[in-house]
Formats: structure tokens, C-alpha cells, sequence
């Protein structure tokens, strides 16, 4: 009977041990819970979700590279020109590297500005020296027989640019220049420059000041 209650006793010690061990032990100390302040607790307007809706999307966005635009390489027609000299510019060309095609340009009429012919090239030049005086750089003494020893301004397809040219000169006390329709002759031929760079470009325009009667115009390139 003795031994029957030390062992109920024993069995009862133990399990208050195992129920109670977070209590005696040091080591499994419960920690307190921290209890929520209502009071702190704020609600979030409409606007303010969005914003940080927006902002969410902007951190979680991977940057994009944008596609690099494709240079489109231009062709340049440049004339017109006799086809006794045109020989002599694209030899010039082809010092500078520049392809090149001939091409026959079919008769046109262009607007001319001019002034008449002189009575010799003695007269002639000395009227291209007071033009450049007055500042007047792209003026030549056409060789032409039939314009011999006039000074030309310019050749335009479009009118206006040679009514604009006209008034230039006219400003810059320039007398007696006129304009003209002037329609080329049938052996004229035109240059196709094949995509030539910026700088050939650059060094084509400075050439083209020794062929005011000329055009240079920016066309589409034909592969």
C-alpha cells in the first residue's frame, strides 16, 4: 500500500514538471506579446494606395534599352552639266572618293540670273571684281558662245528662290541683273553621288561654288 502511494506521488511530480517546464526552465523564457495601440492604426486614402501602387511598379520595372534608330544613308544628283566638261567634275570625284554615275537629264527650263554679256573679258572681270566688293562671292563669267562674257548668278527651278536671289543682289546695290527662263541644252548630264559621307558632302558644296549654273539636290538612293 506504501509503495502505491510514493508511486502515484512520483507520477504526479513529474507530469507537473513536463506541463510546467517554459516556467522553471530559464532557458525557454515565453516572450510577452506586444499588444496593437488602436489608436496608431491610420486608414489609407484611395490616393494613397495608388501611390504606392506606383511606386511598387516602378521599383519592381526592369529598364528597357530603346531600339537605335537606323540611319538612312542619302544619294545627291548633282547638274546639270555639257557633256564635254562633265568628264573633267567626276574625275574630280573620284579623287575624292566618291562614287559616281552619269546620268542624261532630259532638256529643262530653269530661271536664270544674270547680267548681260560684256563687251570683252577684260570688261567682264572687272565687273566680277565690284561684285565681289559688294560681298556677291557666287558669280561667274560664263564662256558660252552664245552668253559669252556675262556674269551668271544662278540657275533655280523653283521661281521663287530666283525672284529671292534677284532681290539679294538688288539690296546689295547690285544694277541692270536680270532673270530669264533659260531652257538647257539636250547634251546636258546629271551626276549621281552614291551615299558619299558628310564630309565628301562638305567638300562637294565647296566645289559646287566653281558651277553656279549647277544644282546639288538630296535625292533617294536606288540599291
Amino acid at each position: 500500500m506504501r509503495v502505491l502511494v510514493w508511486l502515484l506521488l512520483l507520477i504526479n511530480i513529474t507530469l507537473m514538471l513536463v506541463f510546467n517546464a517554459d516556467l522553471l526552465l530559464p532557458n525557454n523564457v515565453a516572450q510577452p506579446r506586444r499588444e496593437i495601440d488602436p489608436q496608431k492604426i491610420q486608414l489609407l486614402s484611395g490616393q494613397q494606395l495608388a501611390d504606392l501602387a506606383k511606386s511598387d511598379s516602378a521599383e519592381n520595372a526592369q529598364p528597357t534599352s530603346l531600339p537605335t534608330p537606323l540611319v538612312q544613308a542619302s544619294c545627291y544628283e548633282w547638274g546639270y552639266f555639257p557633256m564635254l566638261s562633265i568628264a573633267n567634275v567626276q574625275a574630280t570625284l573620284d579623287k575624292l572618293q566618291i562614287p559616281t554615275t552619269i546620268q542624261a537629264a532630259p532638256p529643262a527650263k530653269r530661271f536664270w540670273i544674270y547680267l548681260p554679256p560684256s563687251i570683252s573679258i577684260h570688261e567682264a572681270d572687272k565687273k566680277l571684281a565690284a561684285l565681289k566688293a559688294k560681298g556677291v562671292e557666287t558669280a561667274i563669267v560664263v564662256q558660252d558662245a552664245k552668253w559669252k562674257n556675262a556674269i551668271s548668278f544662278g540657275l533655280f527651278e523653283d521661281e521663287k528662290l530666283a525672284l529671292q536671289l534677284l532681290a539679294d543682289l538688288q539690296a546689295k546695290g547690285v544694277k541692270d541683273v536680270l532673270k530669264t527662263l533659260r531652257t538647257e541644252e539636250k547634251d546636258t548630264s546629271n551626276l549621281l553621288l552614291n551615299k558619299p559621307s558628310d564630309a565628301q558632302v562638305s567638300a562637294v558644296k565647296q566645289l559646287q561654288a566653281q558651277f553656279p549654273e549647277t544644282h546639288l539636290n538630296q535625292v533617294a538612293c536606288h540599291d
